[in-house]
């Protein structure tokens, strides 16, 4: 993933990070460019061997680079057991020792590729927010979790996201408004044991404190045989979501009963 520093009181305004699994070192690496990705710097490995766990485990880190206004980079990543989340001060020059975010036991969902990827963000005032599935201490099903954290090293106890019952609940994609604090949303997966498939839609004024009604994105539900295989029925394992103009757009796969051929289009919605 990348992501560049927009702030404009950060002393590194218009660098942006790059990070991701080297499978020669079996570690996250990190660049930075300081010129519009013309250039980059040399490699820069966190400290105690940050995302081995996961490169060499079951599923992989995905970490998710935020940016908070005074300049810190925030990297939270799947560590196996746990998320996790590591800090630069000075740039992407250097990296802070990990820290967990939250620890983690996820129930691998029959039939879908849904790995437990978590999704991050950060507020205009530089709350950085982490959401991911987890099955929780007793594990019967998966639901979404939310930590956030003013400064990377210290975060929240994940809380569920209230998205009903019934379901398991997976892939999401989070977003935080740059244009004001606290306001979030969350698009995401439900599964079903009956092997169907549907998009929601949530979102929060608060910090994740109070969330609004779950809303479902789409018209028809979806099977199972209907989705592009990849290791399991596979809507995409990036869904994401972004605030556009006071709206929030979340953006997904959607499939519909397949004819000749598959039929799996990505679809945006925009929501006030």
């Amino acid at each position: 993933w990348i992501a560049c520093d927009n702030g404009a009181a950060s002393p590194y305004r218009g660098s942006c990070y790059a990070t991701y699994s080297d499978f020669r070192t079996f570690q996250l690496e990190f660049q930075a460019s300081r010129d519009g990705g013309l250039t980059w710097s040399g490699q820069v490995a966190a400290p105690d061997n940050a995302g081995r766990p996961s490169i060499v485990g079951r599923w992989a880190p995905a970490p998710q680079p935020v940016v908070q206004p005074d300049g810190d980079l925030i990297v939270p990543y799947y560590d196996e057991d746990r998320v996790a989340s590591v800090r630069s001060a000075d740039g992407g020059r250097s990296f802070s020792r990990p820290v967990t975010v939250g620890p983690t036991q996820f129930k691998p969902t029959p039939g879908l590729r849904a790995p437990p990827l978590p999704s991050a963000e950060v507020d205009r005032d530089g709350t950085v927010y982490v959401a991911w599935p987890d099955c929780g201490s007793v594990c019967r099903r998966n639901d979404i979790v939310l930590s956030s954290s003013a400064d990377g090293v210290t975060w929240s106890a994940p809380t569920r996201i209230p998205l009903g019952g019934g379901a398991e609940f997976v892939i999401p994609g989070l977003a935080a408004d740059t244009t004001r604090p606290g306001r979030l949303a969350l698009a995401y997966y439900a599964y079903a044991s009956s092997g169907t498939l549907n998009a929601g839609f949530v979102s929060s004024a608060d910090g994740g404190r109070r969330w609004s009604a779950p809303r479902r994105l789409n018209a028809e539900t979806m099977r199972l045989g209907w989705i592009a295989e990849a290791g399991g029925a596979m809507v995409g394992d990036y869904i994401s979501t972004s605030f556009a103009g006071g709206r929030a757009v979340p953006v997904f796969a959607l499939a519909s009963r397949p004819g000749a051929r598959l039929n799996q289009p990505l679809f945006a919605a925009s929501i006030p």
